[in-house]
């Protein structure tokens, strides 16, 4: 047996040990059940297993190294919305190479988790909600430059962001809201379609060079400044939500006929002048 799929199957109590004689797995999608208990360690004897999607079930207890020291050809993984707190060492370096980790509302923190520094091939990291009261680590920009979608929202992050952040040159999609950062905004990927840096502490002016975003989120932080023309240049804006910033003077001419505008949201900031 190389498949193993029982999603949303309605699935109720612990993985019989049984299963750890399905050594030859290469996908186990157990995802949307009601699975109790904790994560029996056999999944780690699963050296060919590809697959492991474990999304919104009931598990709980704690990860650890034991649970992955074989799984050699792991690609994706989701443990996302359940009771799950991955205890993994500092000095522990994985034996695979994730392109998808999915963790959201498990528990990580209070550390960044230092084992991601290997993930150097994933393009699609979501550890939001998962108790991480850190800075983000040095090597962030370096081993994510191949990221394309990032969601670290509603933990503790403190400190600024990297100022290497632009070299992610395939990131479109960036979730950083619900934190505490702070400091000015770096320069950031240009292919950025979806930036939510809302509900931080960042201060200092607007950043300039990003002419794909769509989606434009950055309420209650403290922005200061005017409106730089140049968001005359971003053709693709849909949504901008500025509230509860420091911002100050005129609206660009250009926000009067901008068509592709749907939503926008201004209040609680210093504007003057006459709307366009």
């Amino acid at each position: 047996l190389k498949e193993l799929q029982l999603a949303q199957n309605n699935l109720t109590g612990m993985l019989p040990n049984s299963m750890g004689q399905l050594t030859a797995l290469v996908t186990l999608d157990l995802h949307g059940n009601n699975i109790s208990g904790p994560l029996p360690t056999f999944i780690g004897h699963f050296t060919t297993l590809r697959t492991l999607d474990l999304y919104g079930n009931q598990l709980d207890g704690v990860i650890t190294e034991e649970h992955f020291n074989s799984a050699k050809s792991l690609q994706f993984i989701d443990m996302s919305y359940n009771s799950l707190n991955i205890k993994i060492s500092a000095e522990w370096k994985p034996p695979f190479r994730l392109s998808t980790g999915i963790f959201a509302h498990c528990q990580i923190g209070p550390l960044f988790p230092s084992w991601l520094q290997w993930q150097v091939d994933i393009v699609y990291l979501d550890i939001s909600s998962t108790g991480i009261a850190d800075t983000l680590p040095q090597w962030f920009s370096n081993t994510f430059s191949n990221l394309e979608e990032l969601d670290v929202s509603n933990n503790q992050l403190s400190g600024s962001l990297p100022r290497n952040m632009d070299i992610m040159s395939s990131l479109y999609f960036l979730d950083l809201s619900s934190n505490r950062l702070t400091g000015q905004i770096p320069p950031l990927p240009k292919n950025l379609t979806y930036l939510n840096i809302s509900v931080n502490s960042f201060s200092g002016h607007l950043p300039t060079k990003l002419p794909n975003l769509n989606v434009f989120s950055l309420f209650s932080n403290r922005i200061t400044g005017r409106i730089p023309r140049c968001i005359c240049e971003w053709e693709e804006l849909q949504v901008i939500d500025m509230a509860n910033n420091l911002f100050e003077g005129e609206f660009p001419e250009c926000f009067g006929n901008r068509e592709s505008l749907i939503a926008m949201n201004l209040h609680n900031n210093r504007f003057s002048g006459n709307f366009p």
